[in-house]
C-alpha cells in the first residue's frame, strides 16, 4: 500500500452545495493543525474515486470550517485490494484531505516566469492554473470527457474533434489502468510569447506521474488566460513507458527513454 500527495482538482465550495453522497461503510476523523488548517480523513469501502470521496467529506468541512470559506489543501490517498479466505477483492480507500478555513495561500510548487517588462503571475493566477490542471485530469481519469473537453480554448476545439479525441482518451485511460499518482510540480509562465496565436498570458504546467500499467508517465498542460481572466486549455502532452516495455529494456534504456520524454524516474508504487 503506498501513500500519494497531492494538490486537490476541485473547488470545495462546490462541493458543498452538492447533494451528500450515499454513505454505506464509511469513517470520518477530524485532526486540528492549528492556523486554519484541518485535516480530514476518509475510510471507505464504497468507493476509490477521489471525487467522490472528497464530496463525501464535504459536509464534514463545511461543519469544520462553521460558515467561513474553505479551501482544499494537498490530499493523499491509499487504495488497498486485499485478498480474502474466498479470494475475491475487497477495495477499500483512505483519503486524507488537508483543508484551509478562510483566505487562500500561496502555491508551493516552483514558478517561472518569461516576461520582458517584469510581469509576474498573481497568487490567484498560480492557484487557478494548478486547480484547472487537476479539475481537467479529475474529470479525464473519471471517464467525463464532455466535462473535459468543455475547457479546451475555441482553437483547440477547431482542431481536435471531440469524438476521436474522446475515444483514443478511453482507449488510452483502458490500457493505462488506474491512476496512480499525478503531481504539478512547475509551472512556466510567459506573456505574449511570438509563437502563440494571440497575444495575453499563457502558462505550462508540467507535471511526472504513474498509471498501473504505465510506471513512468509525465507531460505537461498549456492554459491561456481569456479576456474574461478565465483560463482554458491550449495544449495537452502526456508520454508514457508501459510495463512490457520496461521488462524488454535494460535500466540504462529506461533512463534514457525516460529523459528523452522529459520525465522523472520515480520510486515505484507496487498496486495493493
Amino acid at each position: 500500500m503506498k501513500r500519494i500527495s497531492i494538490p486537490t482538482t476541485i473547488a470545495l465550495l462546490a462541493l458543498l452545495h452538492a447533494a451528500p453522497a450515499a454513505n454505506t461503510d464509511s469513517d470520518i476523523t477530524v485532526k486540528d493543525l492549528g492556523n486554519n488548517q484541518y485535516e480530514l480523513t476518509l475510510h471507505t469501502s464504497t468507493t476509490i474515486n477521489i471525487l467522490e470521496a472528497q464530496r463525501e467529506l464535504a459536509p464534514t468541512a463545511r461543519k469544520t470550517c462553521a460558515g467561513k470559506i474553505a479551501n482544499l489543501g494537498r490530499y493523499a490517498f491509499d487504495i488497498k485490494e486485499p485478498l480474502v479466505s474466498n479470494k475475491v477483492k475487497t477495495t477499500s480507500l483512505i483519503l486524507t484531505q488537508t483543508i484551509r478555513r478562510g483566505s487562500e495561500t500561496p502555491p508551493t510548487i516552483a514558478q517561472t516566469t518569461s516576461a520582458s517588462d517584469g510581469w509576474k503571475p498573481s497568487v490567484t493566477d498560480q492557484s487557478e492554473v494548478e486547480n484547472q490542471t487537476y479539475r481537467y485530469y479529475g474529470f479525464k481519469d473519471a471517464g467525463n470527457y464532455a466535462a473535459a473537453y468543455a475547457m479546451f480554448d475555441d482553437s483547440m476545439k477547431e482542431s481536435t474533434h471531440f469524438d476521436s479525441w474522446a475515444s483514443h482518451a478511453q482507449s488510452q485511460n483502458t490500457k493505462a489502468g488506474r491512476v496512480l499518482k499525478r503531481q504539478v510540480v512547475k509551472i512556466t509562465w510567459y506573456k505574449d510569447p511570438p509563437s502563440a496565436a494571440e497575444p495575453g498570458i499563457y502558462a505550462a504546467a508540467d507535471f511526472p506521474g504513474q498509471f498501473e500499467n504505465d510506471p513512468i508517465y509525465c507531460g505537461y498542460l498549456g492554459w491561456h488566460r481569456g479576456a474574461d481572466g478565465k483560463y482554458r486549455m491550449v495544449r495537452e502532452e502526456e508520454n508514457f513507458i508501459d510495463k512490457d516495455s520496461i521488462a524488454k529494456m535494460g535500466q540504462t534504456e529506461v533512463k534514457a527513454l525516460a529523459a528523452k520524454f522529459g520525465c522523472l524516474m520515480p520510486q515505484m508504487s507496487e498496486p495493493g
